[in-house]
């Protein structure tokens, strides 16, 4: 009998990338081979896809080069069943016309190992819904419920159930990279922002304060 083909994808552009990276190694490593031709696939954080055994080394992301023997660029072919991970390489010999698709394989499932946005959100499973390929995972709307907390909470209290208050804004109170929320100094208001740039930024991390008033965007039943 013949092995199914199966693509595990991790990485993307989110801020969870490493850990998706541990996660999707991990499970990649522990498929069984006697079932399975396992094809890592791994999405760069500029979104370039890439394959081949050098990605199930660990060691091969700190720091990832893309040029490394053993590693090829690939695209999916959205052709609903194909399943095709596809390279394209330059033609060789006397008539070579330039570059050309070539068929790495043709995938018979996916188990998608996506921590975050773009990936987790999902985005991916519906790529993979476009393409026809089964995949292991919560749907397109599940996924992105999953990760909007305030719709989230929208279909749990149409469900019925039992909610804290949940005040809720969908900007941060400044343009920094924020942790939050912090205990409110009022009620129903303020953010207690923690401002943390990057450390490659050369700028200590400082914490501020800023008191705006916020409202529920979900009105949460009294009584």
């Amino acid at each position: 009998m013949a092995k199914k083909q199966l693509g595990v994808i991790f990485g993307s552009r989110t801020c969870e990338h490493e850990v998706s990276i541990i996660s999707g190694v991990q499970l990649a490593r522990a498929a069984d081979r006697e079932k399975y031709d396992v094809w890592p696939i791994y999405i760069a954080k500029a979104g370039r896809w890439y394959t081949g055994e050098k990605l199930l080394d660990i060691h091969t992301y700190t720091p990832f080069d893309p040029y490394a023997k053993g590693l090829t660029r690939v695209t999916l072919d959205l052709t609903a069943g194909s399943g095709a991970l596809i390279s394209y390489e330059q033609e060789k010999g006397l008539f070579a016309k330039g570059v050309v698709p070539v068929t790495v394989t043709k995938l018979d499932c996916v188990i998608p190992v996506m921590h975050g946005l773009h990936g987790e959100d999902g985005t991916l499973q519906g790529l993979l819904e476009l393409a026809n390929i089964p995949y292991s995972s919560t749907g397109v709307a599940g996924s992105a419920i999953g990760m909007d907390k305030i719709m989230m909470k929208q279909v749990f209290r149409g469900m019925g159930y039992p909610l804290a208050a949940a005040p809720a804004s969908m900007r941060y109170p400044s343009s920094a990279a924020c942790s939050w929320p912090a205990p409110p100094t009022a009620k129903n208001t303020t953010f207690g922002p923690f401002i943390s740039p990057r450390p490659a930024a050369g700028i200590r991390a400082k914490s501020c304060w800023i008191s705006i008033p916020i409202r529920p965007l979900i009105p949460t039943p009294r009584g």
